[in-house]
């Protein structure tokens, strides 16, 4: 190993330290199930009645929880909102971040043995869900978490559920990873190792890049993705090989596919497509008909490396 690779390696160490470290923060458990449960209602003819009012609630909304809310809303039907009963199916479930709850929602509306891939809504991209899928269920045929279709299981074992939110957050570390080692990629290609270094270091340690590898959300995956899709786009840029356009194009999908925000990025495929004959039939068409002074402004920093610039 090489004393780059050494050290990448030992600040994706440290990273990935601090991304695991309080990875377990607000999950449902046995303490808080005691907490707001008397001891006469931990039985099992409780957890029957709290899941009977939630696959009453799941039967009336159908297979889209967010549109039937936005239509009650709309014709200002409040007697029919979730009850009493259905907030202790959320509080037996949910971790503190209620989000992440939305995220097994979708995941168990898919079950590819039964051709089932719609997931009913997509607040995150399917780009995310299927991986994240497969990664729960190589999980569980492992006998690291337990998967069931039952929600009367997880609230008797709150600490099964528990497990399974953390496997979700471990993901989310490996994103923050991946994404880590894009930037440090990236910093090498442009700034030198030292610069690309620092970089990792403090994207991966920054307070924003560690509260998302907590979660169970698509953000930091999604921004592994569109990093490696923008290093793939210079590195098509700097060496003319089309195969490694494609691989940006590839990545840049994937991360479009997580998170929709993530098409802000496309146009560095387009750049990094162009070529000298589209510039210089620009130059020739459109750039020759503006005043000479607007044609010789200098647009980029002297530092940019040349095959980062327009070939106008």
């Amino acid at each position: 190993m090489t004393p780059l690779r050494r050290i990448a390696f030992a600040a994706l160490l440290i990273i990935g330290f601090y991304g695991v470290w309080g990875i377990g923060w607000g999950l449902p458990s046995v303490e808080r199930t005691n907490l707001f449960l008397s001891p006469s209602s931990r039985n099992p003819e409780f957890f029957s009645a709290v899941m009977k009012a939630r696959d009453d609630l799941y039967d009336k909304m159908g297979g889209t929880p967010i549109a039937y809310m936005g239509r009650l809303l709309k014709k200002r039907e409040a007697n029919t909102l979730p009850t009493l009963m259905n907030s202790y199916s959320s509080f037996l479930l949910k971790t503190h971040s209620i989000d992440e709850s939305a995220t097994l929602v979708m995941l168990s509306n898919i079950n590819p043995l039964q051709n089932r891939w719609y997931p009913n809504s997509f607040i995150y991209g399917g780009a995310y869900l299927y991986p994240l899928g497969a990664y729960l269920g190589a999980a569980h045929v492992l006998h690291l978490i337990r998967l069931t279709a039952s929600p009367m299981y997880y609230f008797i074992h709150p600490m099964d559920i528990a497990h399974v939110y953390i496997a979700m957050r471990f993901w989310s570390v490996l994103g923050l990873l991946t994404a880590s080692y894009a930037v440090f990629s990236l910093g090498q290609r442009l700034l030198g190792p030292s610069a690309a270094s620092w970089a990792m270091i403090f994207f991966g340690l920054s307070p924003v890049c560690l509260a998302h590898a907590k979660f169970s959300k698509p953000h930091v995956w999604a921004a592994a993705m569109t990093l490696w899709a923008t290093d793939f786009a210079l590195q098509s840029k700097q060496h003319r090989r089309q195969v490694l356009l494609i691989a940006a194009g590839i990545f840049a999908g994937f991360g479009a596919g997580m998170a929709v925000t993530q098409v802000a990025y496309i146009p560095i495929l387009l750049w990094a497509a162009w070529t000298e004959d589209w510039g210089r039939s620009l130059k020739n068409g459109f750039f020759s008909r503006m005043p000479a002074r607007c044609r010789t402004i200098h647009i980029y920093p002297p530092s940019m490396p040349d095959f980062c610039r327009m070939p106008f």
